[in-house]
């Protein structure tokens, strides 16, 4: 399976798989604008990723097919997780914002 997606060029070309917790490949340019406005001095990248191996089995499914998981309690506690854990990056990257801030 293949996916195309777009990035901020400078995480493309430096960051790609170096930096810690990842980089963020977004599904359109719309949204590589809206939530990281910095691409448009650094450009955007048109992204292909492709699923070549699964190098974890997964625990998440529970046994069931995709579409019975996707509907189950456990994909929606799933997603709340994610969101927390998100919301706490925001919060992480926000403070270093305002330190940054402070400095200049």
């Amino acid at each position: 399976m293949k996916k195309i997606g777009y990035m901020d060029k400078i995480d493309f070309y430096y960051e790609l798989s170096e930096a810690c917790g990842g980089n963020v490949v977004y599904p359109s340019i719309e949204d590589i604008k809206e939530y990281q406005p910095c691409c448009i001095e650094c450009g955007i990248v048109k992204v292909e990723v492709k699923h070549i191996e699964d190098v974890s089995p997964s625990s998440n499914f529970k046994g069931k097919k995709w579409e019975e998981y996707e509907e189950s309690l456990e994909y929606f506690n799933h997603l709340v997780d994610k969101i927390e854990k998100t919301e706490k990056l925001l919060a992480f990257y926000k403070r270093e914002l305002e330190n940054f801030n402070e400095k200049i």
